[in-house]
């Protein structure tokens, strides 16, 4: 089947379609004369078959099509609005309008390629644009909004599209067990992935995006919704949500636990979640949404409001801001000013306290021993209420919920006991002592409640002392919450998480008389594709194996589409990675946080610009960025001992097994460390989005090991730099620099600790951007952070320049 396109004047064409029916072996031409300028459809047909050229009719478009309650819209389209001015915004309004009510006037409509019933629209706009668009099941899926000469190649995007879905599904159900994570050819089998075909519609219910990778994100607004976008250009629809997100959402209440690996999809659902209790209930019920970072809660409000929730009567904070907010409401004034004051947090604790009280206990370094402290000697429920726990107790908790060795723990301990003087000697404070007083004014305080509904993203960053604050300020309430996140990405500074520590926790709580249920499981990655997360997947299956009960087990991460596996380069030079940053300006590096910094010094020789592009692994948590390149995240292990572990790990099957049987401890054949080394490079690989390369300067043991793991079951591609140069150069536009600009300054303020490191980036990025208004007021805020730096330090070391710095910050 084919189109030939035969241009008349003053905007009219002839386009015929030919096709041969091979069933009769018949031909039948239909001509279609349309006028873009307002005439409808003339058919003239000639065949030699009536009833086909009737078949043919009926699958192309006719004058008018069914009317649609919703339209979908590509993130394409909302970047095309955002730049309209009112006038523009109106005119697209309408004429979404009569789509949806089934007028094909103006618009010219051709069968998808290898389709019977898949028409592509292109509706008129104006005279120098046209919307293109498609039907999928009773919805409007906007693709593009573009010059009239671009339509036919917007038309070849939405059918490659469609096209890698088919394709993807095809060869990876076909895969017989190559490459497939290093699991069985039977247990391959099962690991399909498929577009969840509407059996009613016949349309995937996912597509992919045609410039990447990725499942296509789609934003969904109802026709009587379409005029806020003639009053807001920055309106954003929210995200549509697939039949398993959707279930979530709208299951039946309770406290909820939701798990899903990183780019799963879990901040939409929490999102989605939060707009249907508030349409459900009154609007006297009071909401709060919980994450780690300020920048998250910006993020959910935004979608919350976008899909047309009222924020006023939600609050969106950080778990630092929530536990300032609650002490407010329960301290008395000159309490409250004692509080603000600087307290211990782990950056603290490395560079001035770690140093005055580790000992001979060389085995444990300074976030071992903050872990022990923070997540269970000071931090954990059981210490909050009754007490720091006794060296008895601490020994006693069982090996699921401690993972740390017998022996291991009582170097723990003993260096705890000195931190403990150190800290009363000084006056100090950590983080954990607020969380206990405020919990204890809390107990205090009858019939206490702020929310009735909390909902939490990147759970496994909270303590669990935190999350009974969560519970306390719903007034007890055990159906009140919604937490959502991923124990696999746990490298919060401290934070030792299981999902069954909330559910021990309500029934602790409730003196046995609530239960949560298990938690609810997302499997599709919106983030990254098959050739990222078949990597991924063996990360986590020698976790798994290793360590049983490190993470909640799920079946595989699934992309949408397979993609290019990850590249790998050894031996490569300082100069020849900065050369790829510079043919790449996508390219972001990922490196473990205590090597950044001697990694941007050796960067700066070649490219003195390139340090803004470095990122620690644990710093970049909860971004994604669209190429990554993870450096010398091997030969840089603190521990040389290590090399070995991962050359066991994954390259002897045996001493895997061994391990797994015996569970974690110190009758494992792999150190506790080795669990936390696997989640963390886990974390690193999957910020990625299309392009993943891993890459060290020097040899290294546990690098040959990985490579020689990833080679065997065909998971990657042996490359250099220079094949990587070739595959093309990749420009950020203003726009780009600026949105990242944006970014990162929101990260330095949700972020205390490397504000200024944020900022620095985020003024990088507005020189590239060439936005000098924003670079002036980026340099001012970073003045002011720097200021308040010195002064916070002037008063944790008790010298006289706090007040002086206090006023100029």
């Amino acid at each position: 089947m084919s189109w030939t396109i035969i241009s008349l004047p003053h905007g009219r064409f002839i386009a015929i379609f030919y096709s041969r029916i091979s069933l009769t072996s018949t031909t039948s031409m239909v001509f279609y004369t349309t006028d873009l300028l307002g005439d409808s459809a003339l058919k003239l047909s000639t065949t030699a078959n009536d009833g086909a050229a009737d078949e043919v009719d009926s699958a192309m478009a006719a004058p008018n099509a069914t009317t649609s309650e919703n339209i979908q819209l590509t993130k394409d389209v909302l970047r095309w609005v955002r730049k309209q001015d009112a006038k523009k915004r109106g005119l697209f309004v309408d004429r979404l309008v009569k789509l949806a009510a089934g007028d094909r006037t103006q618009c010219r409509c051709e069968l998808m390629k290898g389709s019977t019933n898949k028409v592509i629209t292109a509706a008129r706009l104006n005279d120098k644009e046209s919307i293109v668009c498609s039907q999928r099941g009773n919805d409007i899926l906007v693709w593009f909004v573009c010059p009239h000469e671009t339509v036919q190649r917007c038309r070849q995007l939405v059918e490659i599209s469609y096209e890698r879905v088919a394709e993807s599904e095809s060869a990876i159900n076909n895969d017989n067990g190559a490459g497939t994570n290093g699991v069985s050819a039977s247990e391959a089998s099962t690991r399909t992935i498929v577009a969840h075909t509407n059996v009613n519609t016949a349309e995937p219910e996912m597509l992919v995006d045609p410039s990447s990778n990725v499942p296509l994100k789609i934003h969904e607004v109802k026709q009587n919704e379409l005029n806020r976008f003639k009053e807001n250009a920055h309106y954003i629809p929210t995200l549509k949500l697939t039949e398993e997100e959707e279930s979530i959402v709208t299951r039946k209440n309770g406290t909820v636990l939701l798990l899903g690996r990183a780019g799963s999809g879990k901040t939409l659902v929490v999102s989605n979640r939060m707009l249907r209790d508030s349409q459900m209930y009154d609007s006297g019920t009071n909401q709060l949404f919980v994450a780690r970072t300020h920048r998250l809660c910006k993020y959910v409000k935004g979608i919350f409001e976008g899909a047309g929730g009222d924020a006023k009567r939600v609050n969106f904070l950080s778990i630092s801001t929530f536990v300032q907010h609650l002490f407010e409401n329960v301290a008395a004034k000159d309490e409250v000013s004692a509080m603000t004051r600087p307290v211990v947090d782990f950056k603290f604790f490395s560079t001035e306290i770690w140093p005055q009280i580790k000992g001979k206990e060389k085995e444990l370094d300074d976030l071992a021993v903050w872990t022990q402290i923070r997540s269970f000697i000071k931090g954990s429920w059981d210490a909050a209420v009754h007490g720091i726990l006794s060296k008895g107790d601490y020994l006693g908790l069982p090996r699921e919920r401690c993972r740390l060795a017998q022996d291991k723990r009582e170097d723990a301990y003993a260096i705890f006991m000195r931190y403990k003087i150190l800290l009363e000697e000084k006056g100090w404070l950590d983080s954990m002592d607020k969380t206990t007083d405020l919990i204890h004014k809390v107990l205090q305080t009858k019939n206490f409640k702020l929310y009735d509904k909390i909902y939490v993203d990147e759970v496994q960053d909270i303590t669990q002392a935190e999350i009974g604050l969560l519970f306390l300020a719903t007034g007890s309430q055990y159906d009140g919450l919604f937490l959502a996140g991923d124990p696999a990405q746990a490298v919060s500074q401290g934070v030792d998480f299981r999902f069954e520590e909330v559910r021990s926790l309500v029934y602790t709580m409730s003196g046995g008389k609530h239960k949560v249920e298990r938690w609810e499981k997302l499997y599709r990655n919106f983030r990254s594709h098959e050739g990222i997360l078949r990597v991924s997947n063996l990360v986590l299956d020698c976790l798994h194996n290793a360590f049983p009960g490190a993470a909640v087990k799920l079946p595989f991460d699934q992309g949408l589409t397979l993609g290019p596996r990850p590249g790998l380069l050894q031996s490569v030079t300082f100069e020849e990675l900065a050369r790829l940053v510079k043919a790449n300006e996508r390219l972001r590096i990922l490196t473990r946080d205590e090597h950044k910094s001697a990694l941007c010094a050796e960067l700066a020789v070649h490219a003195p610009g390139a340090k803004n592009n470095v990122w620690g692994i644990v710093e970049a948590k909860g971004l994604e960025f669209t190429d990554c390149v993870v450096v010398d995240f091997f030969s840089t292990m603190a521990d040389p001992a290590m090399q070995k572990t991962w050359k066991n790990l994954f390259l002897d099957p045996q001493a895997v097994a061994v391990s797994g049987k015996k569970g974690r401890g110190s009758g494992t054949k792999f150190p506790l460390a080795m669990e936390l080394e696997l989640k963390l490079f886990y974390t690193g690989i999957t910020r990625a989005c299309n392009r993943l390369l891993i890459i060290e300067t020097k040899p290294s043991q546990a690098y040959d090991a990985f490579s020689r793991a990833l080679q065997n079951k065909e998971l990657c591609d042996i490359m250099t730099p220079d094949a990587v140069v070739r595959e093309g150069t990749q420009i950020m536009t203003a726009d780009d620099w600026r949105k990242e600009a944006f970014d990162l300054a929101s990260l330095a303020e949700e972020n205390e600790q490397d504000a200024a490191n944020f900022l620095e980036r985020a003024i990088a990025a507005m020189e590239k951007a060439n936005d000098l208004v924003l670079l002036e007021k980026a340099e001012l805020h970073l003045l002011a952070v720097q200021n308040e730096e010195a002064a916070t330090a002037a008063l944790m070391n008790n010298t006289g320049d706090y007040d002086e710095l206090a006023v100029a910050s």
